[in-house]
């Protein structure tokens, strides 16, 4: 059975069966799932596919890791190379003294390598203060950080990712409050 819709000068057919439905929710929702894809920054993409994949699976990353994937997806002018991209951050300050490259990467000072690697403006006491309490809490507050999280806690790979994505959204004027 065919039914025909008149918009305009254009005629919209739509066919009534189960196969032709089944195939335009399908287009439907695969250019909803390429459409944002295809406006994500290229950079945020440059390292190797299996190496993403990789570090997705991951429950935990160490700051040498962390360090290299976010000044890439930043877009900073730094190497490439976990442990190089670990020295790079901790030359400008953006990690806190104690840490180690080898050591398991925990929320609160990813905030501050996050707010840091991409110039993210901040409060009151993150302005004062840049320390990563205070990036931790802006990064609350802005709503890159959700759900219940402690500063403390192990930093995974699809965490990471989500907030590198939040991120990627605010500068590019996206609103991230309401999800």
């Amino acid at each position: 059975m065919r039914v025909s819709v008149r918009f305009g000068k254009s005629l919209l057919t739509v066919f009534k069966s189960e196969v032709s439905m089944k195939r335009f929710v399908f287009t439907l929702m695969t250019a909803a799932l390429l459409v944002p894809a295809l406006r994500a920054p290229v950079s945020a993409w440059s390292l190797p596919a299996d190496e993403l994949e990789l570090m997705l699976d991951k429950p935990t990353l160490t700051y040498a890791e962390v360090a290299r994937f976010v000044l890439d997806a930043a877009e900073t002018e730094a190497p490439l190379e976990a442990e190089a991209a670990f020295r790079f951050v901790q030359e400008r300050q953006w990690l806190p003294s104690g840490v180690t490259a080898d050591e398991n990467a925990r929320l609160g000072p990813v905030s501050l390598l996050i707010m840091q690697a991409f110039n993210l403006k901040g409060g009151l006491s993150y302005t004062f203060f840049p320390n990563a309490h205070f990036a931790y809490r802006e990064m609350s507050h802005q709503r890159i950080i959700q759900d219940r999280a402690d500063p403390e806690m192990s930093v995974s790979g699809d965490w990471l990712f989500f907030m590198i994505g939040r991120v990627l959204a605010v500068q590019s004027g996206e609103s991230v409050s309401g999800e």
